[in-house]
């Protein structure tokens, strides 16, 4: 992404008013408008398609769902393990992530909630749309704007040309103040039934005991899934800024963000109540626990801000009073996954590791597996899926450094 790359400044002086006409030039992010009715009743079940923008994982019984950034869900028949098919899409404009709670399947579309019966694949229907219930905020930190007709949907880089009178002596500009544009210095990087599914590391939406809680930049969001057919949404639950990712561990949510982790008790499962917060340097950053250790990654890159690449493991069996247990070295940790004491930790261009972590004080590398793409991992029960930007992988086994290769889809 270009940052600031122009600026113009030029001064015309009036008389002996002490007044100034300036004009600033700059680039700016504008946001590009659509009929909110015409995104609406764009939702369609569609026959297969390729994956082209792979941006979460999420398992349930014999299916897999990957989000299509921005556009949908592929649904992937799973039950042959060695030869999975891709079997519908489903569009969604404005979708980025998914969770589903017996039949039903739960996805955002912008500031929509959709809700599709998935009981049989064959025939997804879409049965209840919850509005107005989400604040988009696409690639940028800032929402969009939003009326009856209207709502974001992408944005483009414009040069901007301000002009404004000013007083010559008040030592500042007043530049990029035009509504509706996000700066390129301020924009931020963009955002599982019985029983529910699985997500990885990198969800934004997670089921906890019957409750649905959805992470955006700033907020939780709950919906009461009493009736799955009907999501009763609270009001949103404002806990800070550049918020991310969420893992569900017993009764507490542990939110990863750009600035630390968040935990949060849900003695009410309505109302999510702040635990504690562990801080870090700012980094992108995804959480996962397992028996009352955590295992924080922090990731540098465009969108993170920093120079930090490193594992953090932390003993949280006080959620009031998280502690640092050890700090590790990594490469460029995207996603991870734990599972009776086997971390497996996704190093994006650099490949898969896998760890013995059963002293959270001396991990052990036991396999890298360097000749892949890797963003998230969900280890299962003798088996490990995994998500990168060339491919959906399945690998049978977990807790050994020779996992058997099943399958794969490219992209």
């Amino acid at each position: 992404m270009r940052l600031l790359t122009f600026l113009l400044l030029s001064v015309v002086v009036f008389s002996c008013s002490d007044e100034c006409e300036t004009t600033i030039s700059y680039y700016a992010n504008v946001p590009i408008y659509g009929n909110i009715d015409s995104v609406r009743n764009a939702v369609e079940i569609q026959d297969p398609r390729e994956i082209d923008t792979p941006e979460r994982l999420y398992f349930k019984d014999n299916f897999i769902f990957i989000v299509e950034s921005g556009h949908g869900i592929h649904v992937i028949d799973n039950a042959n393990q060695a030869s999975p098919v891709t079997v519908k899409f489903i569009q969604i404009p404005g979708n980025h992530d998914v969770a589903i709670q017996g039949n039903s399947l739960y996805a955002d579309s912008y500031i929509d909630l959709l809700v599709f019966d998935v009981s049989n694949i064959d025939n997804i229907t879409l049965t209840t749309r919850v509005e107005n219930v989400f604040e988009y905020y696409g690639d940028f930190f800032m929402a969009s704007s939003l009326n009856a007709e209207e709502i974001v949907t992408g944005w483009e880089e414009q040069f901007i040309e301000e002009s404004q009178i000013e007083d010559c002596g008040n030592g500042g500009w007043n530049w990029g103040g035009q509504d509706d544009v996000v700066t390129l210095e301020a924009s931020r990087g963009g955002v599982s039934g019985s029983g529910a599914g699985t997500g990885g590391s990198m969800a934004r939406f997670t089921i906890n005991n019957g409750h649905l809680y959805t992470v955006d930049y700033w907020s939780i969001r709950h919906f009461d899934l009493t009736d799955p057919t009907k999501p009763a949404p609270s009001d949103p639950l404002g806990i800070g800024w550049d918020i991310e990712t969420v893992f569900p561990y017993e009764d507490n949510l542990f939110i990863g963000s750009r600035t630390g982790m968040h935990i949060y008790g849900l003695e009410d499962p309505s109302n999510p109540q702040f635990m504690s917060i562990f801080e870090h340097a700012n980094a992108c950053d995804p959480v996962v626990v397992e028996n009352d250790i955590a295992y924080v990654t922090l990731r540098d890159g465009n969108e993170c801000e920093t120079f930090t690449n490193q594992l953090d493991i932390l003993d949280v069996s006080d959620v009031t009073n998280p502690q640092l247990i050890m700090s590790y070295n990594m490469q460029n940790p995207h996603g991870l996954g734990i599972k009776d004491g086997c971390l497996y930790i996704c190093e994006g261009e650099y490949g898969l590791k896998y760890y013995d972590a059963a002293d959270p004080r001396d991990i052990e590398l036991k396999k890298h597996y360097e000749d892949l793409h890797a963003l998230d991992v969900i280890p299962l029960d003798n088996r490990l899926l995994m998500i990168g930007n060339d491919g959906f992988y399945q690998y049978e086994g977990y807790c050994t450094d020779q996992i058997n290769f099943l399958s794969v889809i490219d992209f």
